[in-house]
């Protein structure tokens, strides 16, 4: 079995970067208010209403 060779410490940095970059606002540990800062009050709504719908049609399945 070959032996895996350690990455040098800047493959390192630019690879994790690379995945920090991916998360956008989330990804960087922004609070909400940064995050949501963009989305009118309307979609906020909207949005998190799916969100508790989807929960609360896991909680039923769970039930039944």
């Amino acid at each position: 079995m070959a032996k895996r060779s350690i990455p040098a410490e800047a493959e390192v940095r630019a690879y994790l970067a690379k995945i920090g970059a991916k998360g956008g606002k989330h990804a960087s540990g922004a609070g909400g208010r940064a995050v949501w800062a963009d989305v009118s009050a309307e979609e906020r709504s909207r949005r998190m209403r799916e969100v508790v719908r989807k929960g609360w049609a896991k909680t039923k399945k769970k039930k039944a």
